[in-house]
């Protein structure tokens, strides 16, 4: 490894260990280029992760953060021990190889592009993932509690697929991996530790956007996520998931996006958990009902 690294990867772990070996696996099955650190950070994973890792890959670094204290907080604690000219945050359930990492260094440099840079997300079966999207202001938020998946989908998110482009400019892209460089990163602040998980990534890019940086896709990429690998329950994840809505929309929108996000969520909920119970003779809806009711809950009374 060069004293002096290109490329620092930071990979956030809270258990989930096959996935996490099966990331690092992937990642140094070529020749990888030299000038790259892989820094891992483990939020206290019950399942030996940060034991394995150090054991199985001593040429990474390995962070022991303390405590689950959340994605965005790990990844600032991992860029603090950063030594590269860029960045990068990969999901430990993302497949990232070293040719496809040299290639987004080869473009960003030819492009002299100025921001976050990120590919395509397909799923293992190949299929596209929703990855990178349109800012959505309070009042269309408000509109999609009525709205189909397929109509939110079309109106909120790039169809990748329809494009073969180095450096497509889109809104925000998910944090599943994200390369950037690292002066960029420290100008801009990093990531707001008050969001636990989700919608940390939106922010983020909003304020990288409002510095006047960009935020590019290369569709000809393909990084494979197997989604999900080290979250919580359903019904953890969602509360999570509109708590951080919630702080995002106060954050960005005032008083008045905090009031439609709230209402977005209550009346999503409240449709959804009658016409989920309708159907209680499945466990799978009972299961359903049970997280909308408490999810509109959550909207009337959670911080």
């Amino acid at each position: 490894m060069d004293s002096t690294p290109t490329v620092s990867i930071i990979i956030v772990t809270w258990n989930a260990w096959d996935y996490t070996q099966r990331c690092l696996n992937y990642l140094f099955k070529d020749n990888f280029p030299p000038g790259l650190e892989v820094i891992l950070v483990d939020n206290s994973s019950s399942d030996g992760t940060a034991k394995k890792a150090g054991e199985e890959f001593p040429h990474i670094t390995v962070i022991e953060s303390g405590g689950n204290i959340g994605f965005g907080k790990a990844c600032n604690l991992g860029m603090t021990y950063a030594r590269g000219e860029f960045g990068v945050f990969l999901n430990n359930d993302a497949l990232l190889s070293g040719i496809q990492l040299e290639e987004m260094v080869r473009v960003y440099r030819e492009r002299e592009l100025k921001g976050i840079y990120t590919s395509r997300i397909v799923d293992e079966q190949g299929n596209e993932e929703a990855s990178c999207f349109r800012d959505i202001g309070p009042n269309q938020l408000l509109l999609n509690a009525v709205r189909t998946w397929e109509t939110i989908k079309k109106k909120t998110t790039y169809q990748l697929a329809e494009s073969y482009n180095d450096a497509k400019e889109v809104d925000w892209c998910s944090g599943a991996f994200w390369f950037f460089p690292k002066k960029e990163w420290i100008e801009v602040g990093g990531f707001d530790e008050n969001f636990f998980m989700y919608y940390e990534d939106i922010d983020l890019c909003n304020r990288w956007r409002n510095l006047g940086y960009k935020c590019y896709v290369n569709t000809r990429i393909n990084i494979s996520h197997a989604c999900g690998g080290s979250s919580t329950n359903n019904i953890d994840r969602a509360k999570v998931v509109d708590i951080s809505q919630r702080y995002f929309y106060r954050k960005h929108y005032g008083v008045s996006g905090a009031l439609k996000t709230r209402l977005f969520q209550f009346i999503r909920s409240g449709l959804r958990f009658p016409i989920y119970g309708l159907l209680a003779f499945s466990p799978k809806y009972r299961a359903e009902s049970l997280l909308h009711f408490q999810l509109m809950l959550g909207a009337l009374k959670d911080a």
